[in-house]
């Protein structure tokens, strides 16, 4: 899944599903089948380039892991975020606690983080505490000492952006990986030891977007730990990514306490209008 944005935030969001695309008329069956026959050995040939561009073994570690990630019902994860090369000036790092479940729904979304926000260039820090349960959202501003509580995603504020920045989507999409299956280019790149997980990782460049990435998968339970989405500059062609690493990785993790429901901190005002 990859997402395509400008910058600074959306530059390295993550996913393709949902891309738009510009239509134009549609030709002519005889124009169709024109072009189709002047084209037919160059096509022929790219595909056979295409196709060996798809190493077999990232392909089958791919259709390994989409199944277990798609069963995924809730997870929790110590979540860190950091850019590099060209990306660095304009995201800064994020990192926190992220509970994840639902769907990518917007009135099915459940969610929770606690997460601290970094500006780029800068070691000041701002903390969050936010979360959504099916179509009601909450946003723990820490610095203004105020619960907002509303019914609209806006209510997460300033939190909004970092927060999409850690949220693996693929824990609750129906069809996690299928961007990558259907890459132009995969390729196997060994095995990497990320937060002590032992795992595989993979290189994808995606079909419809100027956008590669590297995703880590571990090797015992065939769950994501890191993705590194990747993008270069367009004029100097220097590489860019973010980073988002996954600890602590808990599927259905037995929480004690409903994760999703705001919570009051002693001394803290509630707010029902947006931040």
């Amino acid at each position: 899944m990859s997402r395509v944005s400008r910058i600074p935030f959306r530059v390295a969001c993550p996913r393709l599903r949902g891309h738009d695309s510009t239509t134009s008329p549609r030709p002519t069956r005889l124009a169709t089948r024109t072009a189709l026959v002047l084209l037919l050995p160059f096509a022929t040939a790219l595909g056979q380039e295409t196709a060996s561009q798809r190493d077999p073994r990232a392909v089958e570690i791919l259709e390994q892991v989409d199944a277990p990630t798609r069963a995924v019902r809730l997870v929790r994860y110590d979540a860190r975020l950091e850019a590099t090369g060209w990306l660095r000036p304009f995201t800064g790092p994020v990192e926190g606690i992220v509970i994840l479940g639902g769907d990518m729904s917007r009135a099915k979304q459940r969610f929770r983080f606690d997460i601290a926000v970094g500006r780029a260039g800068s070691a000041t820090t701002r903390a969050f505490t936010g979360g959504g349960d099916n179509g009601s959202f909450f946003l723990v501003d820490h610095a203004a000492k105020t619960v907002h509580i509303g019914s609209d995603y806006g209510f997460l504020g300033d939190a909004a952006r970092p927060f999409a920045h850690v949220r693996m989507l693929e824990f609750v999409h129906a069809t996690p990986f299928a961007d990558e299956l259907n890459a132009e280019i995969l390729r196997l790149q060994g095995i990497a030891e990320i937060a002590g997980e032992k795992c595989h990782e993979i290189f994808v460049h995606y079909s419809v977007a100027n956008l590669d990435a590297r995703w880590f998968f571990s090797v015992e339970d065939h769950l994501p730990r890191r993705v590194e989405r990747i993008r270069r500059h367009p004029v100097t062609g220097e590489e860019g990514a973010t980073k988002l690493t996954l600890r602590n990785l808990a599927v259905d993790p037995d929480l004690a306490e409903h994760p999703f429901a705001p919570r009051t901190p002693p001394g803290y005002a509630t707010s029902p209008k947006a931040p």
